[in-house]
C-alpha cells in the first residue's frame, strides 16, 4: 500500500508540473477576456435602462469604442466602461456617442481615468456643473440647457489623439492590440477552463471520500508549491 501511495504521489506531482503552467496561462487570458465581457455587459444593461434608447444602441457604442481605441491610447474595454457609466445618467446613444471623444480628451489632458472623467461629465450634463468647475473646466450653462449632447468641453479638444501620436502613445496602442489578441484567445480558452474546474471539482469530491488519497493529493500540491516557490526565489 505504501508503495502504491508513493507511486500515486509521484504521478500527481508530475501532472501538477505539466498542467500547472498551462492552467495559469489560461486563467490569465480568461481574466483579460472577463474585463471586456463585463464592460460590454454593463453597457448593454445601462442602455436598456435609458428611457429613449433604441435597439442595438449598445452594440453601436461598442463598435465606436473600438474605433476610438485605434486612434487613442485607451483600450476599448475602458472606453466601453466609461460609456456604461454615462448611461447611468440617462444619457441616450447620441449623447454618449458625442461625449465619448470629449471624455477621452479630458482624461488624456488631466491624467484622470476614464471612469472618473465619465462621472464628472455625466454630472455636468445632468445639471451638476459644479463637478466640472471643481476640475477647472468652464461649463457653458446655456449650451447645457439647449443641447446636452453638444457639451462645451472644448478646453481638451484633440488631447487623446495627440497623446496617441507620441512614441509612448504608439507603445500603448500596441499594448491595446496585444490585449485584444489575448481577449480573443481567452474567449477560446474559456470552455477549457470551465471543463478543468468541473474535472477538478469531481476529482476533489472523489478524493474527499478517501482520507489516504486526499492526504496524497494535498502532499502533492504542497510539494509542487514548495518547489515552485523555491524556483521563483532562485
Amino acid at each position: 500500500m505504501q508503495r502504491e501511495v508513493g507511486r500515486l504521489r509521484n504521478i500527481m506531482l508530475l501532472y501538477s508540473f505539466a498542467i500547472g503552467g498551462t492552467i495559469a496561462a489560461i486563467k490569465k487570458l480568461v481574466g483579460i477576456y472577463r474585463v471586456q465581457i463585463e464592460s460590454e455587459a454593463k453597457l448593454q444593461r445601462g442602455m436598456k435602462n435609458v428611457a429613449d434608447a433604441t435597439g442595438g444602441a449598445a452594440d453601436r457604442l461598442i463598435e465606436l469604442a473600438g474605433a476610438y481605441q485605434q486612434i487613442t491610447t485607451f483600450g476599448d474595454e475602458a472606453i466601453i466602461s466609461a460609456q456604461a457609466m454615462l448611461s447611468t445618467f440617462q444619457l441616450n446613444e447620441k449623447a454618449i456617442a458625442e461625449l465619448t471623444p470629449r471624455i477621452l480628451d479630458m482624461a488624456a489632458a488631466t491624467g484622470q481615468d476614464l471612469q472618473s472623467a465619465a462621472i464628472m461629465v455625466g454630472k455636468a450634463f445632468t445639471g451638476q456643473a459644479s463637478a466640472m468647475s471643481r476640475a477647472g473646466v468652464v461649463v457653458d450653462e446655456f449650451a447645457l440647457a439647449s443641447a446636452r449632447s453638444n457639451g462645451p468641453i472644448k478646453e481638451f479638444g484633440g488631447f487623446a489623439e495627440a497623446l496617441a501620436n507620441t512614441d509612448i502613445g504608439k507603445l500603448d496602442q500596441l499594448r491595446n492590440k496585444i490585449s485584444d489578441l489575448n481577449e480573443d484567445t481567452g474567449k477560446v480558452a474559456l470552455p477549457l477552463l470551465v471543463n478543468w474546474n468541473e474535472l477538478l471539482f469531481k476529482g476533489t469530491k472523489l478524493l474527499s471520500g478517501s482520507t489516504v488519497w486526499w492526504e496524497v493529493y494535498l502532499k502533492s500540491v504542497g510539494t509542487f508549491t514548495e518547489k515552485k516557490n523555491a524556483a521563483n526565489v532562485a
